[in-house]
């Protein structure tokens, strides 16, 4: 299906936040579709950074990432926005893409679900979106923090979970 960027209009659009990333901490691996996708990421603090200069890092031969960024790397149709702190919406321009496709459903995969995804998770829910988490997308620095971070997203933002 080609899927030209301008005239998308998608009810449904998945989230991938932080998997372009060079894994660079400790207790740090594992993660999809035919929907509209938005690579949502954080810029690390390098505000002369673009997305493709962050996945060319996370691709090269030093990073803890590489392998993630191969399996994830974005295809020609997909949407980047780059993201300056923990929240997906905060100081960023992904609610634009959102509102021109008319997304209603957002579907969450990504590192760090007791932060970004938690976060973002947050934000959308108070947006009136409706959410679903694939729960096996999702990580925290422990299995612990994860399942924390799941049962209170399923509990207060009431979305989905979507099990493999």
């Amino acid at each position: 299906m080609d899927r030209s960027k301008k005239n998308i209009k998608a009810k449904t659009v998945l989230l991938l936040i932080d998997v372009s990333n060079n894994l660079d901490f400790p207790g740090n691996e594992e993660i999809i579709a035919s929907v509209p996708t938005i690579y949502l990421n954080d810029n690390y603090n390098n505000w002369h950074s673009n997305f493709n200069e962050q996945l060319e890092k996370c691709l090269s031969g030093k990073s803890n990432g590489k392998l993630l960024a191969q399996q994830l790397t974005p295809k020609k149709a997909d949407f980047f926005v780059l993201k300056p702190m923990h929240c997906g919406f905060y100081g960023t321009s992904l609610q634009i893409p959102l509102s021109k496709m008319k997304a209603k459903k957002l579907i969450l995969a990504a590192l760090a679900a007791d932060i970004f995804v938690m976060y973002t998770a947050n934000d959308a829910y108070m947006r009136g979106f409706d959410l679903t988490i694939v729960s096996d997308g999702v990580l925290a620095n422990t299995e612990r923090d994860t399942a924390l971070a799941l049962h209170k997203m399923e509990t207060k933002q009431k979305l989905s979970m979507l099990t493999n």
